[in-house]
């Protein structure tokens, strides 16, 4: 059996796989895919092969040259098939990324092909779902476009269109949702709200457990678990992307900024 969870992004993936690399995961009787990467099993959007996916990594980001791209599409679920059939043990495995989400999109041919690849190798495939309401997506997207390495200087009313426009596919959830459906059976697809309300205990990582094992959620004492990602508040973001005004290059600009940064965002400012 694997579970899959394949994002969003901005709903707690980050979270999930920090839990996943420490030491309390070594408490739960499941196994990670070391060959698709561990914590962040990023190599599986590698698999699908699409437009987005191979943009993201031989171009965008530049983390894998064409050449390490295609070796990866070309040897990994063969990698995978070997680890999962030289196991001693009827062992379970749990598998994350929000990559899976955002670069398979709706491709119903690729989502297709993941699904029949993975059924190959595990036999049954549960796949965990987390999305969080579109108005704070759009939020919690342009935080991470100022603070992040994009370090942008625009406004949020300035962009806006291009935000919406930049958030729209990732948020139809319903028809992605579908094609997931469709390629996996829709009684394999666990859905929740990102949202503290909706989680089993109050908490993600239970409730990740919750939906992976009944028994590992009671039996496992989580500790509450804090988002990895939290957005600053409106006033932190505003400031950090005045900082962003700050051209880079020198070491004497880096080290303001860097230190401005440091002040904003360990001082309690709201609004």
């Amino acid at each position: 059996m694997l579970y899959l969870h394949i994002g969003t992004p901005k709903a707690g993936s980050t979270t999930i796989q920090n839990w996943l690399n420490s030491d309390c995961f070594t408490l739960c009787r499941h196994e990670q895919v070391e060959a698709w990467g561990m914590g962040n099993c990023w190599k599986l959007s590698v698999y699908g092969d699409t437009e987005i996916a191979r943009s993201y990594w031989t171009k965008s980001h530049r983390i894998l040259t064409e050449r390490e791209y295609d070796e990866i599409k070309a040897t990994l679920m063969e990698e995978v098939r070997a680890k999962v059939e030289s196991s001693q043990s009827n062992t379970d495995f749990i598998a994350s990324s929000e990559f899976i989400w955002g670069h398979y999109g709706a491709e119903k041919e690729k989502i297709q092909e993941l699904a029949e690849a993975l059924r190959s190798i595990f036999g049954s495939v549960k796949v965990i779902f987390y999305c969080r309401d579109q108005a704070s997506y759009v939020s919690s997207a342009y935080a991470q476009w100022v603070k992040g390495p994009a370090r942008t200087t625009k406004s949020f009313n300035s962009c806006k269109r291009w935000v919406l426009e930049y958030c729209r596919d990732f948020w139809d959830y319903y028809s992605t949702l579908s094609c997931w459906a469709e390629a996996f059976g829709e009684g394999n697809i666990k859905v929740n709200v990102f949202s503290r309300d909706s989680f089993y205990r109050g908490d993600l990582i239970a409730d990740f457990l919750k939906a992976v094992d009944d028994d590992l959620a009671e039996k496992i004492s989580v500790p509450t678990s804090q988002a990895d990602n939290i957005s600053p508040s409106n006033l932190q973001i505003e400031l950090i992307r005045y900082s962003n005004f700050i051209p880079g290059g020198h070491w004497r600009l880096d080290r303001l900024r860097q230190q401005l940064l440091t002040k904003i965002l360990s001082t309690g400012i709201s609004g």
